[in-house]
């Protein structure tokens, strides 16, 4: 069965779900495809026995490049708190869906659309994968749940490192510190990701669930303190004047000039 959407794809095939984010060039996470994210969700809830799913992106440029930074060029204050706090949701759902789902990335998954892959529970790779949460050098934080997502996923010390340099790793540096779990060459990815669903829907889907359920109790402990602190930090850093320089440098193409205030 395939559902149609503005900006992704969504094929269901021996109880697997194929969700591709596809909107040329770089699969930029905005306001239309969060809705359709949400959409795909809600339709597949409805599936009478789907056991995974599969998240990518189209295209061998990026899984997902990040948020459309352009798409509200001078919000007020409290209308970027409104989108902020409508995407969290939209990714807290993902987090907690009910199935098992993997992010296969494939390119770039910087940003926003890191923070997608890190609301799902596995994630894996192509060799030519880059990832960073990369908003510091934008003035800004990742505050769409990647600040508590990424935490619990690589530890502390190896979250603050990517978050405070803004780094682009690779995918070899990212098996390595557990962000993802497996790696893959380019024309493999899917295949290979589609194998491990395989394995994955084989098993009891009501075990697997059950699974799903009791892991998330020990990683959402605390995170809805967490994610609501997150939101008035993210607010704090877009009413800094680094955040406008950042965006406005990132409009011009050229390299910030932070002032500390």
């Amino acid at each position: 069965m395939a559902y149609k959407y503005e900006t992704i794809k969504c094929e269901v095939n021996n109880k697997i779900a194929l969700v591709t984010l596809n909107l040329p060039k770089y699969n930029i996470l905005n306001g239309q495809m969060l809705r359709d994210i949400r959409d795909v969700m809600n339709e597949l809830k409805q599936e009478a026995d789907l056991r995974c799913a599969i998240f990518t992106g189209e295209g061998d440029r990026a899984f997902c490049a990040g948020a459309d930074v352009g798409e509200f060029t001078d919000p007020t204050i409290d209308d970027l708190e409104e989108v902020d706090v409508w995407a969290r949701g939209i990714l807290t759902k993902l987090a907690n869906f009910p199935i098992p789902t993997i992010a296969a990335i494939n390119g770039y998954a910087l940003g926003g659309g890191l923070e997608l892959a890190l609301a799902c529970d596995i994630r894996v790779a192509s060799e030519t994968a880059k990832m960073g949460l990369v908003e510091t050098s934008l003035g800004m934080i990742a505050g769409w749940g990647g600040s508590q997502r990424m935490v619990r996923t690589i530890g502390a010390g190896q979250a603050k490192k990517m978050m405070f340099t803004a780094d682009k790793i690779s995918a070899e540096k990212a098996l390595q510190i557990g962000l993802v779990q497996e790696v893959y060459k380019a024309e493999e990815l899917i295949d290979r990701t589609m194998e491990m669903a395989q394995k994955i829907a084989a098993n009891s889907p009501v075990a697997n669930r059950l699974t799903k359920q009791g892991v998330n109790c020990y990683l959402n402990q605390g995170i809805n303190d967490g994610l609501d602190l997150e939101r008035m930090l993210d607010r704090a850093a877009y009413e800094s004047e680094d955040s406008k320089e950042g965006m406005k440098a990132f409009e011009e193409k050229r390299t910030p000039d932070f002032k500390n205030k």
